[in-house]
């Protein structure tokens, strides 16, 4: 739901507390509802229509409690205007795994990504080193023919 609607509803309960066959239970009800789904299950605003209760048989309590009302049903709307509505927590998959299992995995995914990086690093050390040895006959055979060409020259 919009925040705009929400707001029109609450002025909309607000206006039908100006009549008098309004002021009863039903209204109560009806606005629990909408608070319930605007600010969620434990909000200190429905915790407040909870506790508050018409009773029927007692004229003039309604009008006591009127004022009070509207000036809360106003700061339900300045909270809506300033915060915005509850919004529901989404679920994904990842939220349906235990924290348990899910360390797990993550424990063992790191330790198979250590083992996969040495073993492939081992790999590459070992090419490094053959074709450093295969570097350093090629190089030692170039330097025996330098010397032995330098060996020719001088006698």
């Amino acid at each position: 739901m919009r925040k705009n609607k929400a707001i029109s509803i609450l002025e909309n309960q607000i206006k039908k507390l100006g009549k008098k066959e309004n002021l009863n239970h039903r209204w109560t009800i009806e606005t629990r509802t909408y608070l319930k789904e605007f600010f969620g299950e434990d909000s200190e605003q429905l915790q407040f229509l909870k506790d508050f209760n018409w009773k029927p048989g007692i004229a003039s309590e309604p009008e006591i409690y009127k004022p009070t009302i509207e000036k809360f049903l106003y700061d339900c709307i300045s909270t809506i205007k300033n915060i915005g509505l509850k919004k529901e927590v989404t679920e994904n998959w990842f939220s349906k795994i235990p924290n348990w299992i899910m360390s797990l995995s993550l424990t063992g995914l790191f330790g198979l990504g250590i083992v996969i990086g040495n073993v492939t690093n081992d790999k590459q050390n070992f090419e490094l080193r053959q074709e450093n040895k295969v570097l350093k006959r090629e190089l030692l055979n170039k330097t025996e023919d330098t010397l032995s060409i330098k060996n020719e020259k001088t006698r």
